[in-house]
């Protein structure tokens, strides 16, 4: 059975977490489907377009489809939209 994105985003670490929470801007997207961690996280928002910008994203995407280790947390915090 799928989990929502929302359950799938707060399962990430602290930080993590936050920050992909927080650039999801359109709460209901929350509440849609996802199979897994990497799904949801490319269902979530739109990572070009994030603080943190694609490359930090797909960094955490292959943490979790391929065991990589996360990406350090940038320091940023200024939203490119």
């Amino acid at each position: 059975m799928d989990e929502t994105i929302g359950y799938y985003l707060r399962k990430l670490p602290r930080g993590y977490k936050e920050r992909a929470i927080r650039n999801t801007v359109t709460p209901s997207r929350l509440d849609l489907s996802a199979g897994d961690m990497p799904h949801a996280l490319s269902r979530s928002f739109s990572w070009s377009i994030s603080p943190e910008d694609f490359e930090f994203w797909d960094k955490v995407k292959s943490s979790y489809n391929y065991g990589a280790p996360l990406p350090d947390l940038p320091n940023n915090t200024v939203c490119k939209k």
